[in-house]
């Protein structure tokens, strides 16, 4: 049944079907969402290192973008201002 689906199909349907994905489409930008909460979204731990987690953003981002996703791609780069600052906008979220 899946065998025809490739990794970035599989990561589609587990970034829309994850959690905090869900609370973003909800919330939008005013989602409140803790570092502990993106690092398991992008399969990472509070150990891995800062260059681990850009490279999962960007990959994700880079997923979203060539699937048409614009949702996914504004989240990814939400998670990315939470988490360091700066980044890719959309325009709408608050920064801390």
């Amino acid at each position: 049944m899946s065998s025809g689906r490739s990794g970035e199909d599989r990561l589609v349907e587990y970034i829309r079907n994850s959690s905090v994905f869900q609370r973003f489409i909800e919330e939008g930008g005013n989602i409140r969402v803790t570092e502990a909460e993106i690092r398991n979204f992008l399969r990472c731990t509070l150990e891995s290192p800062e260059r681990v987690i850009r490279q999962n953003l960007e990959y994700f981002r880079k997923v979203g973008e060539a699937y048409g996703e614009a949702q996914i791609v504004q989240f990814i780069d939400l998670c990315s201002k939470r988490l360091f600052g700066g980044g890719e906008t959309d325009g709408e979220a608050s920064t801390d």
